[in-house]
Order: structure tokens, then C-alpha cells, then sequence
């Protein structure tokens, strides 16, 4: 008989998943909090500069030398050169767009229809960053990332061919950016 307790304790003990309780996972970081604010003066004209950045989701697979990176995606606003969205990988990595563009890419917002927008390299000479040079379409760009709750980028990436940024945008404090939010 104490053969068949220890038997069905053991059991008992397998299924309920051991001694130990179990831990609940730690909460979503609030949705307000993703995205980083900065605020800084032009020391040339004193006038304010604003950015609001949000990190992806996911991370882009590229091979060696680079490493799985994620993207960042930031709006601009300046008093001297205006409104403006940058995309960059936090690492090394090389985005194409051949010629210096611009080169078209492939944007979604939630369950909207893929448009095409226009990217081109930043006047640096970085691989690892474009920007997004209309700015009719920066300003849409803004418009819909206010409203979004993924915003889906498709890039091209040297040797590793077209992959999707994805991002989680809703939260964002237009009062914080220098954008008006609807132009």
C-alpha cells in the first residue's frame, strides 16, 4: 500500500507541474510607454526639435557579419527642416535601395490595403537607416501611425531579400512630437 501512495504522490506531483508555483508572466509594458520622447533646441536657429521613436516588434534575420536586429521608427519635426520619419535597424545591417533612391517599399496600417512609399538613403551614407523623403507622405505617414495598431514595413536587406518590420504604434502622444497630428 505505501508503495502505491509514493506511486500516485509522484504522479500527482508530475501533473500538477512539481512543488514549485508557478509565476505569472510580467504584465504588457502599457502601450503608452513604447514609444521614447525627446526635445532639444536647435543651437543655429534656437528654435525646438522633436522626435518620438518606437522600437519593432520583431526583429529582421540577416546573415554574418549582421545579427537579428530590430528596427527603430521615428518622427521628426524641425523648425528648420520641417517634419520627417526615419526608419533604422539598432544594428548593423544593409537596406536596399540602389542609387540613392528613392526606392518605393510596401506599408500597411492594421488591416488597410498595402501602399507604396517612397524611401531613400540618408545623405550620411548609412546602410542601416532610410528616410522618407516626400513630405506629403511623411505627414501621412504620421497621420496613420496616430491611428494604427500595427504598422507593417516591408525592406529589402542585402543577401537576405525582403523581409517586414512590424510595428505596435498606438499610444502615440502627438502633444510630445511637435506634430499637430493631422498634418
Amino acid at each position: 500500500m505505501r508503495g502505491w501512495i509514493s506511486i500516485l504522490t509522484i504522479a500527482a506531483i508530475t501533473l500538477l507541474g512539481g512543488c514549485e508555483e508557478k509565476k505569472p508572466p510580467p504584465p504588457p509594458k502599457p502601450v503608452a510607454e513604447a514609444w521614447r520622447y525627446a526635445h532639444d533646441i536647435d543651437p543655429m536657429s534656437g528654435k525646438p526639435r522633436y522626435s518620438a521613436c518606437l522600437r519593432s516588434d520583431n526583429a529582421v534575420q540577416l546573415s554574418p557579419p549582421y545579427k537579428p536586429t530590430k528596427g527603430v521608427l521615428c518622427l521628426l519635426r524641425d523648425a528648420r527642416a520641417g517634419s520627417g520619419v526615419v526608419l533604422r535597424l539598432e544594428g548593423d545591417g544593409q537596406i536596399v535601395c540602389d542609387g540613392g533612391g528613392p526606392c518605393a517599399i510596401a506599408v500597411r496600417f492594421d488591416e488597410r490595403d498595402i501602399e507604396p512609399f517612397k524611401i531613400r538613403p540618408l545623405s550620411d551614407g548609412s546602410t542601416n537607416a532610410v528616410t522618407f523623403p516626400d513630405q506629403v507622405e511623411s505627414d501621412v505617414l504620421g497621420i496613420y501611425l496616430g491611428g494604427a495598431h500595427k504598422a507593417r514595413f516591408e525592406l529589402e536587406f542585402y543577401r537576405n531579400g525582403h523581409q517586414v518590420l512590424i510595428f505596435s504604434p498606438q499610444g502615440l502622444d502627438f502633444s510630445k512630437t511637435g506634430w499637430d497630428g493631422k498634418s
